[in-house]
Protein backbone atom coordinates (compact mmCIF):
# COMPACT_ATOMS: atom_id res chain seq x y z
CA UNK A 1 0.00 0.00 0.00
CA UNK A 2 1.70 2.99 -1.11
CA UNK A 3 0.35 6.45 0.14
CA UNK A 4 0.46 9.10 -2.24
CA UNK A 5 2.16 12.61 -1.35
CA UNK A 6 0.93 15.11 -2.63
CA UNK A 7 2.34 19.01 -2.63
CA UNK A 8 1.27 21.69 -0.66
CA UNK A 9 -1.15 24.34 -2.37
CA UNK A 10 -2.32 27.31 -2.02
CA UNK A 11 -5.61 28.12 -0.44
CA UNK A 12 -8.70 28.71 -2.60
CA UNK A 13 -9.52 31.70 -0.21
CA UNK A 14 -9.96 35.12 -1.76
CA UNK A 15 -8.72 37.30 1.36
CA UNK A 16 -5.76 35.31 1.85
CA UNK A 17 -4.25 35.32 -0.97
CA UNK A 18 -0.85 33.54 -1.17
CA UNK A 19 -0.51 31.49 1.79
CA UNK A 20 0.15 28.49 1.29
CA UNK A 21 -1.31 26.51 4.30
CA UNK A 22 1.37 23.93 6.34
CA UNK A 23 4.36 25.76 5.41
CA UNK A 24 5.06 29.42 7.66
CA UNK A 25 4.92 32.31 6.10
CA UNK A 26 7.33 34.91 6.35
CA UNK A 27 6.26 38.18 8.09
CA UNK A 28 4.45 40.66 6.07
CA UNK A 29 5.32 44.33 6.47
CA UNK A 30 2.88 45.44 8.10
CA UNK A 31 2.26 49.47 9.48
CA UNK A 32 2.34 48.91 13.62
CA UNK A 33 -1.53 50.16 14.54
CA UNK A 34 -2.07 51.57 17.52
CA UNK A 35 -4.08 49.55 19.72
CA UNK A 36 -7.65 50.67 20.23
CA UNK A 37 -9.61 51.23 23.47
CA UNK A 38 -12.08 48.28 23.82
CA UNK A 39 -15.65 49.85 24.61
CA UNK A 40 -16.42 46.51 26.58
CA UNK A 41 -19.40 46.52 29.41
CA UNK A 42 -16.62 46.62 32.34
CA UNK A 43 -15.76 50.22 30.65
CA UNK A 44 -19.31 51.46 30.91
CA UNK A 45 -19.58 50.10 34.61
CA UNK A 46 -16.64 51.75 35.46
CA UNK A 47 -17.92 55.17 33.43
CA UNK A 48 -21.46 54.94 34.81
CA UNK A 49 -20.17 54.16 38.19
CA UNK A 50 -17.80 57.25 38.15
CA UNK A 51 -20.19 59.63 36.84
CA UNK A 52 -22.63 58.13 39.31
CA UNK A 53 -19.85 58.83 42.16
CA UNK A 54 -19.52 62.65 40.90
CA UNK A 55 -23.16 63.25 40.56
CA UNK A 56 -24.07 62.22 44.22
CA UNK A 57 -21.02 63.87 45.31
CA UNK A 58 -22.04 67.18 43.85
CA UNK A 59 -26.14 66.63 45.13
CA UNK A 60 -24.61 66.31 48.75
CA UNK A 61 -22.34 69.40 48.68
CA UNK A 62 -25.01 71.46 46.75
CA UNK A 63 -28.22 70.48 49.72
CA UNK A 64 -25.70 71.29 52.12
CA UNK A 65 -24.91 74.39 51.15
CA UNK A 66 -28.86 75.07 50.38
CA UNK A 67 -29.32 73.81 53.97
CA UNK A 68 -26.73 76.41 55.65
CA UNK A 69 -27.91 79.22 53.38
CA UNK A 70 -31.66 78.22 54.76
CA UNK A 71 -30.59 77.75 58.11
CA UNK A 72 -28.65 81.69 57.78
CA UNK A 73 -31.98 82.94 56.35
CA UNK A 74 -34.43 81.67 59.28
CA UNK A 75 -31.65 83.01 61.81
CA UNK A 76 -31.82 86.40 60.06
CA UNK A 77 -35.40 86.52 60.12
CA UNK A 78 -35.42 86.15 63.75
CA UNK A 79 -33.09 89.10 64.46
CA UNK A 80 -35.54 91.23 61.64
CA UNK A 81 -38.32 89.79 64.12
CA UNK A 82 -36.43 91.04 67.40
CA UNK A 83 -35.47 94.38 65.79
CA UNK A 84 -39.02 94.89 64.64
CA UNK A 85 -40.59 94.46 68.32
CA UNK A 86 -37.71 96.59 69.76
CA UNK A 87 -38.55 99.31 67.14
CA UNK A 88 -42.12 99.00 67.99
CA UNK A 89 -41.31 98.96 71.67
CA UNK A 90 -39.25 102.24 71.34
CA UNK A 91 -42.08 104.24 69.25
CA UNK A 92 -44.62 103.53 71.81
CA UNK A 93 -42.03 104.55 74.45
CA UNK A 94 -41.52 108.01 72.50
CA UNK A 95 -45.03 108.59 71.43
CA UNK A 96 -45.27 108.35 75.43
CA UNK A 97 -42.90 110.61 76.17
CA UNK A 98 -44.10 113.13 73.87
CA UNK A 99 -47.02 113.08 75.06
CA UNK A 100 -48.46 116.20 77.40
CA UNK A 101 -49.73 114.04 80.16
CA UNK A 102 -46.08 112.79 80.43
CA UNK A 103 -44.62 115.99 80.43
CA UNK A 104 -47.57 117.48 83.18
CA UNK A 105 -46.57 114.25 85.48
CA UNK A 106 -42.66 115.16 84.97
CA UNK A 107 -43.31 119.15 85.60
CA UNK A 108 -45.76 118.24 88.66
CA UNK A 109 -43.50 115.24 90.35
CA UNK A 110 -39.58 116.33 89.62
CA UNK A 111 -39.52 120.08 88.89
CA UNK A 112 -42.29 120.85 91.75
CA UNK A 113 -45.13 122.62 89.11
CA UNK A 114 -48.41 123.49 89.45
CA UNK A 115 -51.38 124.75 87.12
CA UNK A 116 -52.97 128.63 87.77
CA UNK A 117 -55.18 128.22 90.39
CA UNK A 118 -53.86 125.20 92.43
CA UNK A 119 -51.98 124.88 95.70
CA UNK A 120 -49.26 122.86 96.05
CA UNK A 121 -48.89 120.90 99.21
CA UNK A 122 -45.62 119.75 100.49
CA UNK A 123 -46.33 116.60 103.16
CA UNK A 124 -42.94 117.25 105.26
CA UNK A 125 -41.68 113.83 106.93
CA UNK A 126 -39.39 113.88 109.93
CA UNK A 127 -35.75 112.41 109.50
CA UNK A 128 -34.47 109.94 110.93
CA UNK A 129 -32.93 111.19 113.38
CA UNK A 130 -35.59 112.71 114.86
CA UNK A 131 -35.56 116.51 114.04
Amino acid sequence: MAVEVTPITTVNQPWKKGVVMGTASAPRNRKKRRKRWRLTPRFWVIVGTAFFIYMSFSYVTNFVQIWRIEQQIRRIEEEISRAEARNEELRRELAYLQSDEYIERIAREELGLVRPGETAVIIATPDAEGN
